[in-house]
């Protein structure tokens, strides 16, 4: 049985039900625990309330876009969690203006299982 301690909570932050679901299947199986939230400000909300171990999110979302709810995510959270942005635009300009924002890497979708869960094992450990 599995050390419930040992459990590591993501955030999944996507406007698209089918990206969630995606990601959710493929965690899920892997054993993490997961928090789901569908806009920026929910998940501030989410982050503020259970400090998750990582947080996965898309840039482009309707209200706050991933940049900006990363830039907030920064100022507001009592300890640095690492924050992933997840999403379809990978051009170098794109890219340089997540990290700039204070994302800590990139996933581009569609999301292959592999390296979700090769991501998520290297910034926090096995679920």
């Amino acid at each position: 049985m599995r050390d419930p301690r040992a459990v590591k909570s993501v955030l999944l932050v996507d406007d698209s039900e089918t990206q969630l679901a995606l990601m959710q299947s493929i965690l899920r199986g892997a054993g993490y625990e997961l928090q789901l939230a569908h806009d920026g400000e929910q998940a501030l909300q989410r982050a503020l309330q259970s400090e998750p171990a990582l947080i996965l999110m898309d840039v482009e979302m309707p209200g706050l876009s991933g940049f900006d709810t990363c830039r907030r995510m920064r100022t507001v959270l009592r300890k640095r969690v690492p924050i992933l942005f997840v999403t379809s635009r990978h051009e170098p300009s794109y890219v340089r203006a997540g990290f700039e924002a204070g994302a800590d890497g990139y996933l581009v979708k569609p999301v292959r299982a592999i390296e979700l869960l090769t991501k998520v094992r290297n910034y926090i450990g096995v679920g």
